[in-house]
Order: C-alpha cells, then sequence, then structure tokens
C-alpha cells in the first residue's frame, strides 16, 4: 500500500507556477474524493500522482494551454464515453483546458476512477 503524501502535494501545489493550477487541483479532489483508498505522491519526476494498489494516473504539466493527466494503464479502462486520448499500448489521457472543461468531464472521471479501483479488486 502506498502512503498518501497529501501534505507534499499541497506544498507542491502552493508553489507551482503553472497557468491551470487551479485546475489541477480541481481534478486531483475529484479523483481523492473518489474513494479513500487513492492515494498521492509526488513521483521522482516532480508531478502529483495517484495510487491504488499500483499507480493509476499522474498530472503532466509540460503543455501550458491545457492539464495533462496520464492514466498509466488506461488502456484497460472501457472507454465508451470518449474520455481519453491516445494510442499507447497501455496509457490513455485526459486534457482538461479549462475549470469549465473540468466539471463537464466530473462525471467520467468518477467513472474512470471507480472503473479502476473496480478493476484492480478482481
Amino acid at each position: 500500500m502506498t502512503r498518501s503524501e497529501t501534505a507534499k502535494v499541497n506544498r507542491f501545489l502552493d508553489r507551482l507556477d503553472y497557468p491551470l493550477r487551479a485546475e489541477m487541483n480541481a481534478v486531483r479532489l475529484i479523483i481523492l474524493g473518489v474513494n479513500t483508498k487513492i492515494s498521492e505522491q509526488i513521483i521522482e519526476s516532480g508531478a502529483p500522482s495517484f495510487y491504488y494498489k499500483e499507480c493509476m494516473a499522474t498530472f503532466s504539466t509540460n503543455k501550458r494551454k491545457c492539464l495533462t493527466l496520464i492514466f498509466h494503464n488506461g488502456a484497460m479502462l472501457n472507454d465508451c464515453i470518449g474520455l481519453f486520448t491516445g494510442e499507447h499500448e497501455t496509457k490513455r489521457i485526459v486534457r482538461f483546458k479549462n475549470m469549465n472543461d473540468v466539471k463537464c468531464k466530473e462525471a467520467n472521471l468518477k467513472k474512470a476512477v471507480n472503473d479502476w479501483i473496480h478493476i484492480m479488486e478482481s
């Protein structure tokens, strides 16, 4: 089980110079609010990551015009709603343009996280 580092993630976000920092925090709170089994950490590359039994998703701040959330094994999730992009063998990506986009994708993001938990518990 991965130990949650919420205080460390809070400090990271407080110091982050990124135009979509508020959107990142909103997405973070959505993911953490889905299930108390989910933990968060700052990975070696310096990005917030979410875990449940294994690494689920990590933020990328490489793009300044959209917030990117990488689901490391997102290909195993049934994405009949079109939340994910990407043709990688295992990874899938969710991009958020602004706070309105976060709100529009919230229900689908929660479904993806719940599906992840279900698969990990199977």
